[in-house]
């Protein structure tokens, strides 16, 4: 593939990544939000792109791939970095916390590179958000078809969130019930994104999603109550179990499965691939034994965490459209507590580590998902993901470093959420028979029966208010499930246009700090 204009592609893609990482970085320490960036820049790649003439849809792939590169990786250094400055006597070097997200970074691109061919191309996951980008690239590039309602929908769906979000119009949630001494509130998040997640998932995917999180909300969280139990450890353990639990299942039966096959094209898959995996395997323990301060055999267990926890993220989003980021460093960390003792350095860098490389793949496999059905050249997706999430590393590490020196985090100027559960999570982190037992159901459930128990754990992690925002998407797309060109075209109109005003209100407050 032959790029016309590379140099002006190289630029509107560059600025792109340096403002969506910016905008991403304040909205997710801000408020605790982080929203795919894939449709806005999906839109503003095509429209900059444009001023040169009609632009070739395989290019505005490869610059919108540029442009969201640096998105989660932001997301994942507003979620764990903070942690670092929370914690009261912990002192970690700019260069250490710097080194261990590139090592993240380097993780993500190498075992997302690896994963593509499993879950893009043989097995086909849905990928709703990469998906979405495709088609509304289709869709707003058919000059023939006098069709114009996906530009209605879009519109629509950002006046919707403007209204929502900077006028303060209506509340983010409608509560249909109170939350009462053993029941917690049954409410609905006003979002236009769960609901097109919702019809772009598979309705069993959703069911079982649905399904879970009644389950524990409304049958296993009033029983704890009434036992006066922690709900917060219970909701963390049971939810956090089922994901490992399902990681180390999908491992198992994937390695079953790969000593069983005989055909020629498995075994010369792997003669290509081992002398790869064993350079990068060992270069991964090195330097996780020279940043982490681990033992190599700790080390080892930490890049079977990472492999696990990028296999995951990658299933994850493929399946929901949610990529729980922070939820797999934590999980990482407690993998490798398990075989070592970690101090609280060691703790908070695997889970930086971690965290990043799942960030990172989440983003890259949506992208995968509309480079391939566009036909975009994967080579330049990989190179220029590459470039754009070194630059993500370094900026957000560095900007919130910055924040840090001016005591910013010690007021209420962030809520910093998700790093506040994290510091929680890591200072009182230890085993219980709960965890341990989930765990251990979850992992023969997946390997014996292939349940995805992963999907159960999200379930019971989100909020109910989500849950309920994706069952009513996937209801309406139940009721017009004949007319699935209209579900799909509808569903990546209102990410976009709820992803448009995301991005402009972050940019909104950036200009006003």
């Amino acid at each position: 593939m032959k790029i016309k204009n590379i140099y002006y592609n190289f630029i509107v893609g560059l600025v792109l990544c340096i403002l969506i990482c910016l905008s991403s970085l304040y909205s997710a320490m801000k408020f605790g939000i982080l929203a795919w960036p894939t449709m806005f820049v999906t839109l503003m790649s095509y429209i900059m792109l444009s001023f040169r003439g009609r632009p070739d849809l395989k290019e505005v792939t490869i610059v919108h791939t540029f442009a969201s590169s640096a998105s989660m990786i932001a997301g994942a250094a507003a979620y764990t970095l903070p942690v670092i400055y929370l914690i009261s006597g912990l002192k970690i070097s700019f260069l250490k916390i710097l080194l261990s997200s590139l090592l993240g970074v380097a993780s993500g691109i190498y075992f997302s590179y690896h994963f593509k061919e499993t879950f893009i191309e043989n097995e086909d996951y849905n990928y709703p958000i990469g998906k979405a980008s495709y088609i509304t690239l289709k869709d707003i590039d058919n000059k023939q078809k006098k069709d114009f309602k996906i530009f209605f929908w879009v519109i629509f769906s950002s006046i919707f969130a403007l209204l929502r979000d900077l006028f303060k119009i209506f509340p983010d949630n409608v509560v249909l019930k109170k939350n009462s001494i053993n029941f917690p509130a049954v409410s609905i998040w006003l979002s236009l994104i769960p609901v097109a997640i919702g019809a772009l998932l598979s309705p069993l995917v959703v069911a079982l999603w649905v399904f879970s999180s009644l389950c524990y909300n409304y049958a296993l969280f009033p029983l704890f109550k009434i036992r006066g139990a922690n709900i917060s450890a219970y909701h963390d353990s049971i939810s956090f179990a089922l994901i490992i639990g399902f990681g180390f299942g999908t491992l198992i039966r994937s390695i079953l499965k790969f000593l069983r096959a005989k055909n020629s094209t498995k075994l010369k898959y792997k003669k290509e691939n081992l002398i790869s995996l064993i350079i990068f395997s060992s270069l991964y323990v090195i330097s996780s034994s020279l940043i982490l301060k681990l033992n190599v055999f700790a080390s080892f267990v930490n890049l079977i965490s990472v492999v696990l926890s990028v296999y995951l993220a990658a299933r994850l989003t493929g399946e929901s459209g949610i990529n729980p980021m922070e939820v797999l460093g934590f999980i990482s960390t407690i993998t490798v507590a398990l075989v070592t003792s970690l101090d609280l350095n060691q703790s908070v860098l695997i889970l930086i580590t971690v965290t990043f490389a799942t960030a990172l793949c989440g983003d890259i496999m949506n992208d995968f998902k509309s480079g391939f059905l566009i036909q975009a050249s994967f080579k330049q997706q990989i190179k220029v993901e590459a470039i754009g999430s070194l630059i993500g590393a370094v900026l957000s590490v560095s900007v919130v470093a910055y924040i840090a020196s001016k005591g910013i985090f010690s007021t209420s100027e962030f809520s910093i959420p998700q790093a506040q559960m994290l510091k929680q999570m890591i200072i009182h982190n230890n085993s219980n028979k709960i965890f341990l037992t989930i765990f251990l159901i979850s992992l023969l459930l997946s390997a014996i029966f292939n349940t995805n128990t992963a999907i159960i754990g999200l379930g019971i992690y989100l909020p109910v208010s989500i849950t309920f925002s994706v069952a009513i998407g996937s209801l309406l797309s139940l009721l017009v499930r004949k007319k699935e060109n209209l579900i799909q075209s509808t569903a990546s109109a209102f990410l976009c246009g709820e992803g448009i005003t995301a991005m402009v209100i972050s940019f909104i407050n950036i200009c006003l700090l």
